[in-house]
């Protein structure tokens, strides 16, 4: 079972900022900062505990991004930090000339509760609760 004293979640996802968990939110601006931030945490010692890039939705196919850190680390994970460069590197590379399309409302919020339910998921998977 996991310890949920210093579990984060970085999100960009509004349906997640309110709900009712057990641990830390960081709220961020879009997916490029919450895998920036999620690096930032690392870098201070933070383990993954859900993969920068969960889902089958390509990163740049949805505005929406959620990552699990345990923070109740401090040395580097430098396997996580090579996941978060990747994820990182990911972006940078398949956003790079890509036209963002505009979303319809109802599409951002099936982006948002696929992404919640994701989270949903790993936190049962992982008895966070």
């Amino acid at each position: 079972m996991m310890m949920n004293n210093k579990i984060t979640l970085v999100t960009n996802n509004p349906l997640l900022l309110n709900s009712d968990q057990p641990f830390d939110i960081v709220e961020e601006e879009d997916c490029i900062k919450v895998i920036a931030k999620c690096r930032d945490l690392i870098h201070q010692g933070a383990k993954l505990v859900t993969h920068p890039l969960a889902g089958s939705i390509k990163p740049w196919e949805t505005p929406f991004r959620s990552v699990l850190l345990d923070c109740n680390h401090t040395e580097l994970d430098m396997s996580a930090l090579e996941m978060i460069e990747s994820a990182t590197q990911m972006y940078q590379h398949q956003l790079k000339g890509v036209t963002v399309p505009v979303l319809t409302e109802q599409s951002l919020t099936d982006y948002q509760v696929i992404d919640k339910e994701l989270m949903n998921s790993a936190v049962k998977s992982l008895y966070i609760v």
